[in-house]
């Protein structure tokens, strides 16, 4: 899984992943705004890095650099810490994990069932706990090909329907995701979005 979407998601423990850097994305799955994101260095590295953009804390300390960047909008970083109790006031991971796997396991199999299609083979280990993939069928409005998936995604869009679409090994696939927030019916209208604008 990439580091963007792992916060919320996966045990994150970054002291013993032994890694120089890892930065990930809290507005993905921690409830906190778009641009709440993080970088962790190893110690070892700290004083090598220094913010693309610089003000008049130049040569402090990396946190202080990396936050006084002049005009900048702090309020998506200011947000993080009532996300986060957020977050943990429905009970972490494991209460969402609890809610959130079943709903997406029939999900995937709903839609696979109506548009008689696979899903994506991935190993049990290998998948996103908040996400499902399955295989969009054959039709003659978006073939296989990236421009016609990022028209599939514009076109669901204006229906007020938020998914992936992407073109992969000679077939569409659609990438889904759940959160506490969502239930059977979301699914439903996916369900019926997909099937009216995949008729020929």
């Amino acid at each position: 899984m990439d580091g963007a979407h792992a916060p919320g998601q996966l045990p994150l423990h970054l002291e013993s992943l032994g890694v120089d850097f890892y930065t990930g994305n809290l507005h993905k799955w921690c409830f906190a705004p778009r641009g709440s994101a993080f970088l962790w260095v190893a110690p070892k590295h700290k004083e090598f890095i220094q913010p693309l953009v610089t003000s008049w804390l130049y040569g402090k300390t990396m946190r202080d650099q990396f936050f006084m960047q002049g005009t900048m909008d702090h309020t998506p970083y200011l947000c993080v810490k009532q996300a986060l109790k957020f977050y943990r006031s429905l009970g972490g991971r494991t209460a969402i994990l609890d809610y959130v796997t079943p709903l997406l396991d029939w999900a995937q199999q709903m839609l696979c069932h109506a548009l008689g299609t696979p899903v994506l083979p991935v190993p049990a280990s290998m998948q996103a706990p908040y996400m499902r993939v399955l295989r969009l069928p054959e039709n003659n409005k978006y073939t296989a090909i990236r421009e016609d998936a990022e028209k599939f995604i514009d076109a669901i869009i204006s229906e007020r329907v938020i998914v992936i679409i992407v073109a992969f090994s000679g077939h569409l696939w659609l990438r889904i995701s759940g959160n506490v927030y969502n239930c059977r019916e979301d699914y439903i209208i996916l369900k019926d979005k997909l099937m009216e604008m995949l008729k020929d």
